[in-house]
């Protein structure tokens, strides 16, 4: 057995072998290393640019976070629920590693709430509809951003933020 360290967001993990993503972030497994040679990228002096930037990354991956939360509670099957369950919690990973990063503290998830859909279904469509906004914008984002580890961060949001897509869009045929 092996301890592994996921470079984005941080959290250990314990297998075999690296998993082929976070099961924390969702990162990709490019992003996993072992833990002994796991390094610490800091993030440097911030733009006011780049603030802004991962200030309204924080804000998607709050909305997010409590969309899935509240679609969770509305799904029709055990799918559905572990789904949202999972991307809930992905999200809320997200969040909290932009928190760390804006030196802000974590989001108090027992005071936002957020309204879904009364259908899975229709969940599942907003969901397609939230991470194409969020891709998008971590494009955008990651062009603007001078950082190398900021740019790390957009590049793998934007891979995680993609399997969420194909993950909802797999389910809505």
């Amino acid at each position: 057995m092996y301890v592994y360290r996921c470079m984005i967001c941080g959290d250990p993990y314990i297998g075999s072998a690296p998993p082929p993503n976070c099961p924390f972030c969702g990162a990709h497994g490019q992003f996993i290393v072992l833990a002994k040679d796991w390094e610490e990228h800091p993030v440097g002096e911030l733009t006011e640019e780049e603030r802004g930037l991962l200030q309204r990354t924080l804000e998607l991956e709050i909305d997010n976070t409590t969309f899935y939360r509240a679609a969770m509670a509305k799904a029709e099957d055990v799918d559905g629920e572990m789904l949202f369950k999972a991307l809930s919690r992905i999200e809320a990973e997200h969040a909290s590693t932009v928190s760390k990063i804006l030196q802000v503290p974590k989001p108090d998830w027992d005071k936002l709430s957020a309204e879904a859909f009364s259908t899975q279904q229709e969940n599942l469509k907003d969901s397609i509809r939230r991470e194409n906004r969020a891709v998008d914008f971590y494009k955008s984002a990651l062009e603007k951003s001078q950082d190398k580890r900021v740019k790390e961060i957009f590049s793998a949001l934007i891979e995680i933020e993609s399997d969420h897509i194909a993950l909802a869009s797999e389910r809505t045929r």
